[in-house]
């Protein structure tokens, strides 16, 4: 019995080739039209007259009219047709996909977002080799400046840790060559390995003149420490209570806290933290330069708004190391932090208190 014969799908139809639009605007015209000869090839289209009028029928109504209008559409070949198609699509091409400021960009986003847990890092991951192996493979992309790109993805207190790896495995790795990408990523496994998001300890205490919480120091954290933190949102300013912890890789704040202030945030830019019990927790987006007034010194600060957290605002890493900030505790049992101005290099220190005094 002979086989059934092949029939294009309709425009309507889930199976029908759809020319989509990629996250930067550019239209995927190449994909489009792998899509499209794969089903003449598998119906047995041949003619070029028959191939264009099927393409037709898949486009937007404004890009049909277009296209039915280029010259060589009604005198001409398909593929001719089909280059005068690209012309109007500039960046289309498969030689103009990447450019190394793609790359620039994507790790300069990963280095503000911070790379906190193994799923993040394979997220990056797989992205950064998206396009730094297209810029290789068109020669565009030296091999040691990848190795170079892939390390300036991540912050400088992970870089300390990585390097403190890579040293261990390569003591003889001279310090003017980069460290391989792969060896990089390894290392970056381990650090990262069971990292944990946002969680608070059993206990908690409480520091500053004005009533700011902190969380008791948990095992495998950095130091915590407290400050009297305001955020100043246009004509208001609001104090809020903070927790201040060095093993924290980002800066976050309550979606509560951030919708009292009126802070604007960027939904765009999203975090899955993993939480003690394993489960993922996507934040709801990222404020950006957030005014932050402690005393007489202002910072901004980027902070990733998450959902019912178990704080108002958490200061991680970035705070302590844009602030170079110092916990001391005395013999009398008092705390007192000190965080220094980076621009003035003023000192401000902080008294503690215990929870619940306040």
């Amino acid at each position: 019995m002979a086989a059934p014969a092949c029939h294009m799908p309709f425009h309507s139809q889930n199976s029908a080739p759809t020319l989509v639009t990629s996250s930067n605007g550019v239209p995927e015209l190449a994909r489009f039209f792998t899509d499209v000869e794969y089903l003449f090839e598998d119906c047995q289209i041949n003619a070029d007259t028959n191939k264009k009028r099927h393409i037709l029928r898949y486009l937007e109504l404004q890009d049909s009219r277009l296209w039915e209008l280029l010259p060589t559409f009604a005198a001409g070949t398909y593929a001719a047709w089909k280059n005068k198609v690209r012309a109007l699509y500039p960046g289309t091409s498969k030689e103009c996909r990447y450019s190394v400021a793609d790359l620039h960009v994507l790790v300069g986003d990963w280095n503000m977002r911070v790379i906190s847990n193994i799923v993040q890092l394979g997220e990056f991951h797989r992205a950064f080799l998206n396009i730094s192996q297209f810029l290789m493979s068109h020669n565009r992309l030296p091999e040691n400046e990848r190795d170079r790109a892939f390390q300036m993805a991540f912050t400088s207190d992970q870089w300390d840790k990585i390097h403190h790896q890579l040293v261990i495995a390569d003591i003889n790795h001279h310090p003017d060559d980069p460290w391989p990408m792969p060896q990089i990523l390894k290392a970056a496994e381990y650090i990262l390995h069971g990292t944990a998001g946002p969680a608070t300890g059993s206990g908690s205490s409480s520091i500053g003149a004005s009533g700011c919480t902190r969380a008791a120091v948990g095992q495998g954290r950095g130091h915590p420490g407290l400050v009297d933190h305001r955020f100043m949102n246009i004509d208001t300013m609001e104090q809020v209570k903070c927790i201040v912890d060095s093993g924290f890789q980002i800066v976050a704040m309550s979606e509560e806290v951030c919708h009292e202030l009126k802070i604007k945030y960027d939904p765009s830019v999203i975090l899955n933290m993993q939480s003690a019990n394993g489960c993922l927790n996507p934040s709801l987006g990222l404020a950006q330069n957030v005014p932050c007034t402690i005393g007489d010194l202002t910072l901004y600060l980027q902070i990733h708004v998450f959902r019912n957290p178990a704080y108002d605002i958490l200061l991680g890493r970035p705070f302590d190391v844009l602030t170079s900030s110092n916990v001391k505790t005395y013999p009398d049992g008092n705390t007192v932090v000190t965080i220094t101005d980076p621009n003035s290099g003023d000192i401000l220190a902080i008294p503690t208190f215990t929870c619940g005094e306040h």
